[in-house]
């Protein structure tokens, strides 16, 4: 099977994993075989605040090796020629350990001492997906001495794979995005909804169910609704609201609604265990924002608003 064909193969494998692991082990073997390393690694690092922020590696380290070697790498990355390149250039295309340095002046190092030979490394090849130094994100592969340098052969493979390895990544980071933020509408207590990437209505919490229930909506029919405000809070996220033209209040509409009914001010009043004169008043509050001076005008504006039913 030629590289293209491995690579193709490799592409749909990534293309097809279902974790919310970026790269977990299982496919960064899958890349250290490709590749044909001896080991392999993926690490994203915050090397503003020396910070290790995910580590994968095959075949997996113990304990006690990750921890001596992460205490090594922060103290020790003045030595690491390909850190040191990256952290000035920002270039995290495909670099070797001997396009910096020699294996002779590599092992006068104290980085050699503590980190690599520990580890049996001897060559090493990375390739990193184009990030900030807040949130770097590298692949490594290495070789011991009987595995040798790696060569022109690695180096394009890894450079033509990049753009694939950053679409696996922000692919997952969009689902996990999503995945918080149905998290955070299945527990909140507001009227919320959430699109899809289509612009459509995929999730409502319960109490935007309720709003769009009690004026005859469907979750289908967001974010095209006449009788509800609709509010971008942050994007894919809508914050349903109640129309309240003229500024009338919840009482104001319940009075009304009442009125429209046909019944006296006595009679609301009785209905909502209130007295006549604060019916009345609750009336000419609602005259004034509505712009009227009787009971039908009143109904027939509020009516004309779709602040009361028909």
């Amino acid at each position: 099977m030629s590289d293209t064909d491995r690579m193709a193969r490799f592409s749909a494998e990534l293309a097809d994993a279902e974790e919310l692991e970026p790269f977990p082990s299982r496919l960064l073997e899958s890349f250290r075989l490709l590749v044909g390393s001896e080991s392999a690694g993926y690490c994203e690092l915050d090397r503003i605040d020396r910070r290790e922020l995910a580590l994968v590696a095959v075949p997996e380290p113990d304990d006690d090796e990750i921890d001596a070697g992460e205490a090594n790498f922060w103290r020790l990355r003045h030595e690491y020629p390909t850190c040191v390149y990256e952290d000035e250039t920002g270039d995290f295309s495909s670099r070797k350990l001997s396009d910096f340095i020699t294996p002779r002046e590599m092992h006068r190092r104290e980085i050699y001492a503590e980190y690599f030979r520990p580890s049996g490394i001897e060559y090493e090849i990375g390739v990193g997906i184009s990030a900030p130094l807040t949130h770097t994100k590298v692949f490594m592969f290495a070789n011991g001495k009987r595995g040798g340098d790696f060569g022109e052969r690695e180096r394009t493979l890894l450079d033509l794979l990049r753009p694939t390895l950053t679409l696996r990544y922000r692919q997952v980071e969009a689902r996990r995005r999503a995945d918080l933020a149905t998290s955070a509408l299945e527990t909140s207590d507001e009227p919320l909804v959430l699109l899809n990437n289509a612009g459509k209505a995929e999730f409502a919490t319960p109490r935007a169910l309720r709003l769009l229930a009690s004026n005859g909506l469907t979750l289908d029919e967001i974010p095209h609704i006449e009788p509800l405000l609709v509010h971008v809070v942050r994007p894919g996220v809508l914050l349903l609201s109640e129309r309240r033209p003229f500024g009338l209040t919840n009482r104001e509409r319940e009075i009304l609604s009442l009125v429209a009914e046909g019944r006296t001010n006595g009679e609301v009043a009785r209905a909502l265990w209130i007295s006549p004169a604060t019916v009345r008043k609750h009336l000419e509050n609602a005259y004034a924002k509505l712009g009227v001076s009787t009971r039908t005008a009143a109904v027939r504006c509020a009516r004309e608003h779709r602040i009361i039913a028909s």
